[in-house]
């Protein structure tokens, strides 16, 4: 079997989508966990439950994005359903303690969308790799 480098480029020029997703997620995963655990301290010195509440759906959507982002290589529509997950849990949090939370939900959506865009990718890679092995096993 052989391997393929995920460092090459598109024939278009560009990275594959994959890895944007790839990278994007993970860095917004960073900076939802560390909002998080700060709004979870806060909530835990001012014994007020709703921060604490939305400190919790943040760290749900943390690792979504981790989940999101460990599946984008290989399995994107997966990525695509956790994505989506992540971003219903994003939007319909209150927005009076955790404002920025509805900001990864919107993020997550757009993920979602280039998860797809990548499993289109996938498939046309697959596509192209399994004509050109055809083609290599016919002319011998």
């Amino acid at each position: 079997m052989k391997l393929v480098k995920y460092s090459k480029k598109t024939k278009k020029g560009g990275i594959p989508v994959r890895i944007a997703v790839l990278i994007i997620a993970l860095f917004l995963a960073i900076i939802v966990g560390f909002q998080s655990c700060a709004l979870g301290a806060v909530g835990g010195l001012s014994e007020d439950e709703s921060i604490t509440t939305e400190a919790g759906s943040g760290i749900i959507v943390l690792f979504l994005f981790i989940f999101g982002a460990a599946f984008v290589m290989t399995y994107p529509k997966v990525s695509m359903v956790i994505f989506v997950i992540a971003g219903v849990i994003g939007l319909i949090s209150s927005p009076e303690t955790f404002k920025d939370l509805q900001i990864w939900g919107g993020l997550a959506f757009i993920l979602a969308l280039m998860s797809y865009f990548g499993s289109r990718e996938l498939k046309k890679k697959k596509m192209l790799e399994t004509s050109q092995r055809e083609t290599t096993s016919s002319k011998l």
